[in-house]
C-alpha cells in the first residue's frame, strides 16, 4: 500500500523550488548589470592587448571610493604613470577631457581621491584613480619641463621664429675686425651670356673665390638638381604685388621678398600675406640709398648702416613676429666691411644668378622679351632677381613657371637655414 504525500509538503516543495530559481536569475542579472556599468574611462579588459580606441572614451560615474586609496598611499608631488585614460578638467565624466593620455605617461599627484587631482603638461586636471599606477610612484616628481610636451606652432611661418632678444640684434663678433676691413665698393654684375655647361654665369665663380669668406649667396648648390630660386625686390608698391602673390599661390611656388621700410610703411597687409602664404621676407634696408651703401657709409659712418638694417629688422619682428635673416644690398653695391658686419649680426648677403633691366617703369620690356630672358638663363641652383614693380615680370611670371617646369626644372624654397650656417 502506497503512502500518500501530504498536500502541504508538495506545496512547500514547489515554493522552495521557485525561490531557488529566482535567486539564480537575480544573481545573473546583478552580475550582468555590474559588467555593463564598468567605466569605459579606460580600455576594456576584453579588448586585444596593444590595441587603442579611435576616440577619447566617455566614462560612466565611477565608484565613490577607490580600492587603491588604502593599499597605495602616495605622497603629494609624487609622479605616477597612467593607463590609457582621459585627463579631465574636473572630477567627473561630465567635465571636458583635455586629452587622452597614452599608457605609461607620467603625471604628478597633487591630491588623491576617487578622482585624483594631477598636474601634467603645465596644467592641473583629474584622472579616475583606478587608472593610475601608484606602484610606479617616484618622489619627488621629475621636472615636467624634461617631458616631451607638444608645442603650439607659431602663427607665422618663420624659419627663425624664436628670437631670444625680441628682435634686437647684437654683434656676435664673428668678424672682430669687421670695422677695419676695406669699404671699397664692389659692384655686382655678370656677362649673363658667358655661361658654363650648366648655364650658370662664369662670373659668379670669380665672386665666390674673391669674397666667399663672407658667406655671400650668388647661387644655391643643389648637387645638380634642376631647382630654381625666385627672389623679388619690393622697394615700393606699384600695384602688382597682389597679382604676383596670386600667381605664386596658384602655381605653388615660394619666393623671397626683400622689403624696404617704405614698403613696410605703405603695405603691411601684403607682408602679412607673404608670411601667411609661406614666403620668406628679407631685409632691403630703410634708406635704400642711390649709389649704394659703401658710399653712404663713407659719408655717414658705419653705425648709420647698422642702425638702418637693425631698425627694419626690429620693426618687422615687432609687427609680425618674424625674424629676417637674408639681406640684399640696394643696387648690388657691397663691400667687404659691410658683408662682414652683416655676418656679425646674423644676416646673409643674397645676390643673384640672373637679373634684367625690369625696374624702369616707363621703359618696360614686353612680356615676350621678359619670358625669353628668364627661360634662356635657367641653370641648376640659379637665383633669380625680379623687381615686383615690373608689369612685364607680373605678366610673364605664370608662363615662366610653366615653361621652366616643362623644361624639367622646379622652383625650390630658399634654404634660409642652410645658407645661414657659419
Amino acid at each position: 500500500m502506497k503512502r500518500k504525500i501530504p498536500v502541504f509538503i508538495l506545496i512547500l516543495a514547489l515554493v522552495l523550488l521557485n525561490l531557488s530559481s529566482c535567486g539564480k536569475e537575480n544573481t545573473e542579472s546583478t552580475q550582468g548589470s555590474a559588467n555593463e556599468s564598468v567605466s569605459p574611462e579606460v580600455r576594456s579588459s576584453e579588448e586585444e592587448p596593444g590595441t587603442e580606441t579611435d576616440e577619447a572614451p566617455s566614462a560612466e560615474q565611477p565608484p565613490e571610493e577607490s580600492s587603491q586609496e588604502a593599499t597605495h598611499p602616495v605622497a603629494p608631488s609624487a609622479a605616477v604613470t597612467t593607463a590609457r585614460v582621459n585627463f579631465r578638467s574636473g572630477p567627473d565624466t561630465t567635465y571636458e577631457s583635455y586629452e587622452v593620455l597614452e599608457e605609461g605617461v607620467r603625471v604628478t599627484v597633487l591630491e588623491k581621491g576617487a578622482w585624483t587631482r594631477v598636474s601634467h603638461g603645465g596644467r592641473e586636471g583629474y584622472i579616475f584613480s583606478e587608472y593610475l599606477n601608484f606602484d610606479s610612484a617616484v618622489t619627488p616628481a621629475p621636472d615636467e619641463s624634461s617631458a616631451p610636451v607638444p608645442e603650439t606652432p607659431p602663427e607665422s611661418r618663420d624659419p627663425f621664429p624664436f628670437d631670444p632678444n625680441d628682435g634686437v640684434l647684437t654683434d656676435s663678433g664673428l668678424f672682430p675686425d669687421a670695422a677695419s676691413l676695406p669699404n671699397k665698393s664692389i659692384p655686382y654684375g655678370n656677362d649673363w651670356d658667358d655661361k658654363d655647361a650648366s648655364g650658370m654665369p662664369n662670373g659668379i665663380y670669380w665672386y665666390e673665390n674673391m669674397y666667399g669668406r663672407y658667406y655671400p649667396v650668388y647661387r644655391i648648390n643643389t648637387g645638380g638638381q634642376k631647382l630654381l630660386y625666385l627672389t623679388m625686390d619690393e622697394g615700393y608698391e606699384a600695384g602688382f604685388t597682389p597679382r604676383i602673390l596670386d600667381t605664386l599661390k596658384e602655381k605653388n611656388v615660394k619666393a623671397v621678398f626683400f622689403i624696404t621700410k617704405q614698403f613696410y610703411d605703405s603695405d603691411p597687409e601684403l607682408i602679412e600675406r607673404m608670411i601667411r602664404e609661406g614666403h620668406t621676407i628679407g631685409n632691403h634696408t630703410c634708406a635704400h640709398p642711390s649709389g649704394g651703401y659703401p658710399n653712404y657709409v663713407e659719408a655717414n659712418g658705419l653705425q648709420s648702416f647698422i642702425d638702418d638694417f637693425t631698425t627694419l629688422h626690429k620693426l618687422v619682428y615687432d609687427r609680425f613676429g618674424y625674424s629676417m635673416r637674408l639681406f640684399r644690398f640696394p643696387e648690388g653695391e657691397s663691400s667687404e666691411r659691410l658683408m662682414a658686419v652683416l655676418n656679425n649680426y646674423g644676416y646673409t648677403s643674397v645676390f643673384w644668378s640672373y637679373a634684367h633691366r625690369d625696374y624702369v617703369l616707363d621703359d618696360q620690356p614686353s612680356k615676350e622679351v621678359t619670358l625669353s630672358r628668364c627661360l634662356d638663363h635657367m641653370a641648376p641652383g640659379a637665383v633669380y632677381l625680379l623687381h615686383a614693380v615690373s608689369e612685364s615680370n607680373t605678366n610673364a611670371l605664370a608662363e615662366f613657371i610653366d615653361g621652366a617646369r616643362a623644361a624639367g626644372f622646379e622652383f625650390g624654397e630658399f634654404p634660409v637655414e642652410e645658407v645661414s650656417k657659419r
